[in-house]
């Protein structure tokens, strides 16, 4: 199954409201909050990470900046 019906899947079985989008490629999740006319904090980023043996999906707001560690 696509990942994009994966997490429709979820998000739908959780009553968690969302909005799918097509929009031009953009490098920064601020960036594309300011494609959609929304503001970054209604957007989020999704970052995949492995670890424990498999993949796992992060979803940050896109006002969050990166940490320094």
């Amino acid at each position: 199954m696509p990942l994009v019906e994966r997490l429709r899947s979820l998000f739908d079985s959780h009553h968690i409201p969302y909005s799918l989008t097509t929009h031009r490629p953009a490098i920064r999740a601020s960036e594309l909050a300011w494609l959609e006319h929304m503001p970054p904090w209604e957007v989020a980023k999704c970052v995949i990470v492995f670890g424990d043996g498999r993949f796992h999906m992060l979803v940050v707001p896109a006002d969050q900046k990166r940490q320094p560690f």
